[in-house]
């Protein structure tokens, strides 16, 4: 697993946009480190989520709800895809 980065011109800073699996296995973990990234009371704030229970669901070896994985997928602008 990898977490896909983007270079801002204004800044120069990497920034997460996206999450690659291996193996077809989940990993909030990877999300979690996204969400922290942009800013976790920002993206609790979008997806109408207490911060805790966001940072509690996005924590290694959580296995949130697929509700959860696909409103913070919408918050951050991603697209949840499976292969199959």
């Amino acid at each position: 697993m990898g977490i896909v980065t983007v270079r801002r011109p204004a800044t120069g800073k990497e920034v997460p946009t996206g999450v690659v699996m291996d193996q077809d296995v989940f990993k909030a973990a990877a999300l979690g480190d996204i969400a922290r990234a942009r800013g976790m009371s920002d993206i609790a704030k979008s997806t109408g989520l207490a911060r805790e229970a966001l940072d509690k669901a996005l924590r290694p070896g959580a296995q949130p709800r697929f509700d959860t994985v696909s409103r913070v997928c919408a918050a951050l602008g991603l697209t949840l895809a499976g292969a199959g």
